[in-house]
């Protein structure tokens, strides 16, 4: 279970390998987090309805963006990239896959 906004669920589904994650919205006034379907309100029936196995889920999606240099960075929504070149020119080359397969 995780308190907090949309970033905060997405960095931690970044750390989970098929377990299931329940995103809670603290504040529904202040945030409309797409990754946070549930209210602090909500927890009591939403959790008893998930232990009995009667709780409808949703399957998210990684990207997975590997660097030449043998890093890998995974993200939910969205990557943020960028170099920092001084004098001398940046050249990246993107592919984008699915599966292993190229989508382009």
């Amino acid at each position: 279970m995780v308190l907090g906004q949309d970033g905060l669920v997405a960095n931690t589904l970044k750390y989970l390998s098929g377990q299931p994650l329940i995103g809670v919205n603290p504040d529904p006034k202040r945030w409309d987090g797409q990754l946070l379907p549930f209210q602090v309100g909500d927890l009591n029936q939403v959790m008893r309805e998930i232990l009995r196995g009667g709780r409808k889920t949703h399957e998210v999606n990684m990207a997975e963006a590997k660097l030449n240099i043998g890093l890998s960075l995974c993200a939910v929504n969205d990557f943020f990239y960028r170099t920092q070149v001084s004098r001398l020119r940046a050249l990246s080359h993107l592919q984008w896959r699915q599966g292993g397969k190229p989508l382009l």
